[in-house]
């Protein structure tokens, strides 16, 4: 009875130990996504820089000052001018949308999560 027993745990365990070693690596495609959806926020977040920052912030060589390579070092600043001073953009013709607003709130909160 003690055998039996004993060779019912052991096909068990084999059957169970086959069914792991059958299993594929587990993938990260969370991280992959969020990579991807911050890659997104940060795109959707440059489309209203350039359409209503870059439009007054251009350099005398007429060379955007914001662009996707130096956005996300800007961050701080940008913060700063747009939801604590307030300051930023100047003027009704390119005042930020409720809609700008949360793209550029949505972006600054993923840049901690790189």
């Amino acid at each position: 009875m003690f055998s039996s027993y004993l060779f019912i745990l052991n096909v068990l365990a084999l059957l169970t130990f086959s069914e792991f070693t059958s299993l594929e690596p587990v993938q990260r495609i969370s991280s992959q996504n969020t990579v991807s959806e911050q890659d997104s926020f940060k795109k959707n977040a440059f489309n209203v820089l350039e359409k209503k920052c870059n439009v007054c912030h251009v350099s005398k060589k007429r060379v955007q000052n914001f662009t996707l390579q130096n956005m996300d070092s800007l961050s701080k600043e940008i913060n700063k001018q747009v939801f604590v001073k307030k300051k930023m953009p100047k003027g009704n013709k390119i005042a930020l949308s409720v809609e700008d607003i949360e793209t550029l709130k949505l972006w600054l909160r993923n840049l901690d999560k790189k």
